[in-house]
């Protein structure tokens, strides 16, 4: 018979930090995983970035084009206000809606002179006769 040999035991510790990490292969994977990702996502969000700014960029020239298009309509309305304001303001209409309420034309003296009444003399106090007249 084979005589039993006692086998040294292996150090707890050493066997329990063997279980705890992860295998190098392991590691290795996720390492392989972790730049694919990485260099999967750095072009998409490249491209989501220049899809975010086109789409601004777009909306921005609609935004331009609408605010053209309200200018336009405001100078339209704007010339069509002049147009109304000179016609109501012409002298010939304004000669006739005078002649119409009776006014006419003020000659060459524009300006009359009123001279002030004389001066009264009087002495105060006025007897209350005077200034209270009772009947």
């Amino acid at each position: 018979m084979i005589a039993a040999r006692l086998l040294p035991s292996p150090d707890p510790r050493r066997r329990e930090r063997e279980l705890t990490r992860p295998r190098r292969g392991a590691t290795m994977r996720r390492a392989m995983w972790l730049r694919i990702a990485v260099c999967a996502a750095v072009p998409f969000l490249a491209v989501m970035a220049y899809v975010g700014l086109m789409a601004h960029v777009t909306s921005l020239g609609y935004s331009y084009a609408h605010a053209q298009s309200e200018l336009q309509a405001a100078r339209t309305e704007h010339l069509v206000l002049q147009d109304e304001a000179a016609r109501l303001q012409s002298p010939q209409r304004l000669a006739a809606i005078a002649k119409r309420l009776g006014m006419k034309d003020p000659g060459t003296e524009l300006v009359v002179r009123l001279v002030p009444p004389p001066a009264v003399a009087s002495r105060w106090p006025l007897p209350l006769g005077t200034i209270f007249r009772m009947r």
